[in-house]
């Protein structure tokens, strides 16, 4: 099984916090157990960390946001970057495709 969190996102929907260079997912709105700030993409990193399955989850976005994503992600969690938004339903259809692509290669490596 795989976790994918979509983290695209125009950043119209919070404003005039959110906007399109720095979305709500990138917001520094809560604070860690130690007081840090963090966005809504850190806290649900932590939480999955929290619970043993960060090594099992992708984040989709789209390329626009990748230096965001770089700053905010640890190094493990991989990234599906979309070339440009389209709505929720064609993210889906693309992590679908890459991860069943992904699945293939390695079923086809271990033969």
């Amino acid at each position: 099984m795989k976790l994918v969190l979509l983290s695209g996102g125009t950043g119209t929907r919070l404003w005039p916090l959110s906007h399109p260079s720095c979305p709500k997912q990138f917001i520094r709105l809560f604070h860690d157990d130690h007081g840090n700030p963090e966005s809504i993409l850190q806290r649900n990193i932590r939480l999955l960390r929290s619970l043993g399955m960060s090594e099992h989850t992708w984040i989709s976005s789209v390329s626009a946001q990748h230096e965001l994503l770089q700053e905010q992600l640890p190094e493990e969690i991989p990234v599906i970057l979309e070339p440009e938004g389209r709505d929720t339903f064609p993210a889906i259809a693309l992590v679908c495709s890459y991860l069943s692509v992904l699945h293939n290669s390695v079923s086809e490596k271990k033969r």
